[in-house]
């Protein structure tokens, strides 16, 4: 194993650095999106709430399929975290691991961006949007703990749950013991990225 890789292994065995790199990249990942857009957001979307609360027997699904897909990428980009805490830089194992993540990351995104919801079935899956997209990101700025207040109290509001394998936060008592059982349970990585991960090889090697 090369000293990059070893490098690479002890770095991902280590659950504070895991947990500063992985807010590191998710601030790059959100690429233009600035944590104040996405509040304002959600701010916008929590305004009308007497209409919410009376749409919601009319529209009880809205969102749907977006939640749906959403914790079904978030599952795999549970899975694959063992994997990807072993895996060796630039292996198809790292590659694939890389495409689930930023899959799951894509998707919280883009459900963000969505018009604000009219019920609170939709206010909800912004609101899992919005974990997902804060996870282990929280710090003592002003506008993290407003963030993160904003998110806990709309997910109570809502009575959505916090997805399977939810790490935290970052400001929990447990979150670096919650991160490394992720880490430390056995993991598994989807046909689709496997596949894709051998096409970005075969391509490169072409």
């Amino acid at each position: 194993m090369s000293f990059r890789a070893s490098l690479k292994n002890l770095i991902r065995r280590d659950p504070a650095t895991r947990l500063r790199g992985r807010a590191d990249d998710l601030r790059v990942s959100l690429a233009g999106q600035t944590r104040r857009t996405i509040v304002a957001g959600s701010v916008a979307a929590a305004v009308p709430l007497p209409a919410m609360a009376a749409a919601r027997t009319h529209e009880p699904t809205e969102y749907a399929d977006h939640r749906d897909r959403l914790l079904a990428a978030y599952a795999e980009d549970r899975a694959c975290r063992p994997i990807d805490g072993e895996a060796q830089i630039n292996s198809i194992e790292d590659v694939a691991c890389t495409l689930v993540e930023r899959r799951c990351w894509a998707l919280a995104e883009e459900v963000a961006t969505l018009p604000p919801p009219r019920t609170l079935d939709g206010l909800g899956v912004v609101a899992l949007a919005a974990t997902i997209l804060w996870e282990v990101s929280h710090s003592e700025e002003r506008h993290d703990v407003a963030a993160v207040s904003l998110i806990r109290s709309v997910l109570a509001m809502t009575g959505t749950e916090l997805p399977p394998r939810f790490s935290g936060f970052g400001d929990e008592p447990d979150v670096k013991e919650r991160d490394t059982a992720l880490y430390d349970a056995e993991g598994s990585l989807p046909a689709w990225a496997i596949a894709e991960a051998k096409a970005e090889y075969d391509f490169d090697d072409a």
